[in-house]
């Protein structure tokens, strides 16, 4: 996908926010002491088969790096701490859909862990895949409509590229994407389910989830 490193730049912000939060080590990093968040960013057609996951942990709202031998996995990969997005993470091979993303966190021998099932992906329904579509500057994307929390829509073409960032509600419409400057010839276009919210049942204070799920197609601009 053309647009992933705007992708993940985007997801990093979306994760945290601003970088001049400074990072804590608090002396309390027992689960039931620390908020978390799980993330995962899912590009179904990246080249090496794998998606990125984070999970971050927070004290009094700040972000927290360890210093007392506490490990994080995801699927049995072990996480590693990624300023850039503001918590543990690595990539780890793709899971299909219905299936498990099973975050650890073990501190002392402890294991606490959350679980991220994987959603649907989008369906298009207009434009669909091989399709030639008219560049214009209020393009609309016709899709089949789920529960996600919101639809971001994206696209490239041979002059450029271009994330809009801006959800619009999982409807089966999203509208406003201007495809004027991709230039005529082979593109593709975009769309990001977002699903975020609270996890209960976890031994951590409190947990939440955020899982950006991409669908692609390839077009033809004219």
């Amino acid at each position: 996908m053309r647009t992933l490193l705007l992708t993940i730049t985007l997801f990093a912000l979306s994760l945290y926010g601003s970088c001049n939060n400074p990072w804590v080590t608090p002396a309390d990093t027992s689960a039931g002491a620390l908020d978390v968040k799980a993330s995962v960013i899912d590009l179904p057609g990246s080249s090496d088969g794998k998606n990125v996951v984070v999970m971050q942990f927070f004290s009094g709202g700040k972000p927290v790096k360890f210093a007392g031998g506490e490990t994080v996995t995801c699927n049995g990969v072990t996480l590693t701490l990624n300023e850039l997005l503001f918590g543990y993470a690595e990539r780890v091979p793709i899971v299909p859909v219905g299936g498990t993303y099973h975050f650890v966190y073990t501190r002392s021998g402890t294991p606490t862990s959350l679980d991220l099932t994987v959603p649907a992906r989008v369906v298009f329904t207009s434009p669909t895949a091989g399709a030639t579509v008219t560049r214009n500057s209020n393009s609309t994307i016709n899709y089949v409509a789920d529960g996600g929390s919101g639809i971001n829509a994206s696209g490239s073409g041979p002059a450029g590229n271009l994330n809009r960032n801006v959800f619009q509600p999982d409807n089966g419409t999203y509208t406003g994407l201007d495809t004027t400057s991709f230039g005529a010839g082979a593109g593709e276009l975009s769309l990001e389910r977002r699903f975020e919210g609270a996890i209960s049942g976890t031994a951590f204070h409190s947990a939440s989830r955020q899982y950006d799920s991409w669908s692609s197609i390839n077009v033809t601009w004219n």
